[in-house]
């Protein structure tokens, strides 16, 4: 069914939470995963006034991108999946929806922080970006992933099982989560 499924990331756990749900679909439709963090320029990069100090900042952005994505991709490969990586330079929406489009994803599988209203006008939303520009079926996860007092990740939900198999459950929910 998914035979490619574009995973942006951004370097937060809330956005690799959505890891959650493509690795199963990734065993039971033998699918490859590609890993995608977009660096968009820093508006602080505007004001450095030096080409090499600028030429630095880019490069050890650049470094930092694939390092986290190195890492995200050596634990899931570990884990036997099938994993390529892409950091890309630009404005995140339109970077992502290019990237799925070229490499000829059958899904884009994101988080989204959920914001609506004034936060959403203020803030902005990558996901609905995504949705509105992309011909590729999203899926989105609303990310909720919490800290406890101690600084320890909780998941906030449990995924939906289905004869104990987590897959299963979620090939049901994928019509209803997927947007054109």
């Amino acid at each position: 069914m998914f035979s490619k499924i574009v995973v942006p990331l951004d370097g937060s756990e809330l956005a690799e939470s959505v890891l959650k749900i493509v690795e199963p679909l990734t065993r039971d439709f033998e699918s490859q995963i590609m890993l995608v963090r977009v660096v968009e320029p820093s508006p602080s990069l505007y004001f450095v006034d030096s080409p090499t100090a600028l030429a630095n900042i880019s490069r050890r952005n650049r470094e930092d991108c694939l390092d986290y994505l190195n890492a995200v991709t050596n634990r899931l490969r570990a884990k036997g999946l099938s994993v390529d990586m892409m950091a890309c330079d630009g404005v995140v929406a339109s970077t992502i929806v290019d990237v799925a489009e070229k490499a000829q994803a059958d899904l884009i599988a994101m988080t989204t922080h959920g914001r609506s209203g004034v936060g959403r006008w203020l803030l902005g939303s990558v996901a609905d970006r995504v949705v509105k520009g992309s011909r590729i079926p999203i899926l989105l996860s609303r990310g909720l992933v919490t800290e406890s007092a101690k600084g320890e990740l909780i998941e906030d939900r449990k995924l939906p099982q289905s004869a104990g198999n987590p897959a299963l459950g979620l090939s049901a929910l994928i019509p209803f989560s997927t947007v054109h």
